[in-house]
């Protein structure tokens, strides 16, 4: 049973984890030996990482100083006997049995580490109940919390397996722990105690995508984009391609994008049709390492008979206490139904109006509907000019404790 403090910024954050070492598994074997998980202290302070505990679910360790003196014949820098972290500073924790005598199977000592990185270890022979490539993993403490692997996320398959002697590693710091902020090492062995691999390369990205102006008698759309690098270089030899209602439409060439910038983008679409419209646009890139953040779309009506344009209604939550907020936007007033359903599907509420304005919220308590914690889905139903649109959002209810 554990009690979790979730932190919007962890200060000790777990940033690689390698849980598939390069060869054979067994007592003495590398796999067994050679498991690590990289910690960063993201704070302006030291940290002693010994109040922390590390889990991966099954078996829970404390974390102590490494004594074993012998780890200093190969790299002599280490700091060792020591559980105190600077700030803005990596630590490792190491497999105790990294040093061991009885090593066997090859891959002995196979890392390299930087001059005066600070090893830990745990008080147990395996770190957990010896990592697993499926394991997720929890470093907590009274105060602080930092997790790998959505350890709470029942749904999402991370982390998988990946390829023998390889990490995963945090894309950033800063970020949830979600399978889109982990990518396996580009270096086999990984990078313990040094900048994540990732680091060096590209990830350009689309942030935001959205119409500007509709010129209804001509059919011509202007649309804004916002692009943007995450990596920590240049992103060279860009390509932005825009489709519309699955018919490919035009390619913007984009030389350069610089890292940790923001860039915004114009283009004109015509012959936009009648009805209904997707407006697709994906990004290439060479050298990109996230290519999930390269896609976005829009969708968007024209109606004939009036020339009145029309997007797509959108609906938002908001927990507060035993209140749930929904934030609608609506194109014009409509006739409107919200349902809310849980994921067997069941009916849980309705709510229904005729008439409302265009920007609007109704405040739900559900101190007495007895519902239990989890997700539960709202359906939005638009009805305009005779057509109906929806619009699903997923949302999570959570009873704060005493």
């Amino acid at each position: 049973m554990f009690f979790i403090l979730i932190l919007l910024q962890s200060k000790l954050v777990i940033t690689e984890v390698m849980a598939n070492p390069k060869g054979k598994t067994g007592r003495f074997y590398p796999e067994d030996r050679n498991e690590f998980v990289e910690v960063f202290n993201a704070s302006n302070e030291t940290i002693d990482i010994g109040a922390y505990k590390i889990t991966d679910f099954d078996a829970t360790d404390s974390i102590v100083p490494f004594k074993d003196t012998t780890i200093l014949i190969k790299y002599p820098t280490l700091k060792i006997n020591t559980a105190k972290i600077p700030p803005k500073s990596y630590c490792l924790i190491l497999d105790p049995e990294y040093t061991s005598d009885s090593a066997i199977g090859g891959e002995v000592q196979p890392y390299f580490f930087p001059e005066s990185l600070i090893v830990v270890t745990i008080n147990n022979t395996t770190i957990g109940d010896e990592l697993q490539q499926n394991d997720p993993l929890m470093l907590f403490s009274l105060t602080d919390t930092s997790t790998f692997g959505t350890p709470f996320d029942e749904n999402d398959t991370f982390p998988q397996s990946i390829k023998d002697g390889y990490s995963y590693e945090r894309i950033s710091f800063t970020a949830e722990d979600k399978k889109e902020n982990w990518f396996p090492s580009l270096c086999e062995y990984g990078t313990p105690g040094r900048d994540n691999s990732i680091f060096y390369l590209a990830d350009p990205f689309i942030a935001n995508f959205s119409w500007e102006n509709i010129d209804k008698s001509n059919r011509l759309g202007i649309f804004k984009i916002i692009i943007g690098n995450n990596g920590s270089v240049n992103s060279e030899t860009l390509f932005l391609k825009i489709f519309q209602n699955n018919r490919y439409k035009k390619e913007i060439f984009l030389e350069k994008l610089l890292p940790k910038k923001e860039s915004l983008l114009s283009f004109i679409l015509d012959s936009l049709d009648f009805g209904y419209n997707k407006i697709e646009i994906k990004l290439l890139a060479k050298n990109d390492f996230d290519t999930t953040n390269n896609y976005q779309f829009l969708e968007l009506f024209l109606f004939k008979e009036n020339e009145r344009f029309l997007i797509v209604p959108q609906v938002f939550c908001r927990h507060l206490n035993n209140n749930i907020r929904f934030e609608f936007s609506l194109p014009e007033k409509g006739d409107w139904e919200l349902v809310i359903f849980d994921l067997k599907g069941k009916l849980i509420k309705k709510f229904k109006e005729q008439v409302v304005k265009k920007e609007f919220f109704i405040i739900w308590d559900i101190s007495k509907e007895n519902l239990k914690n989890g997700l539960y889905l709202a359906k939005l139903r638009y009805k305009y000019n005779n057509q109906i649109f929806e619009e699903k959002k997923g949302f999570l209810i959570t009873y704060g404790r005493d």
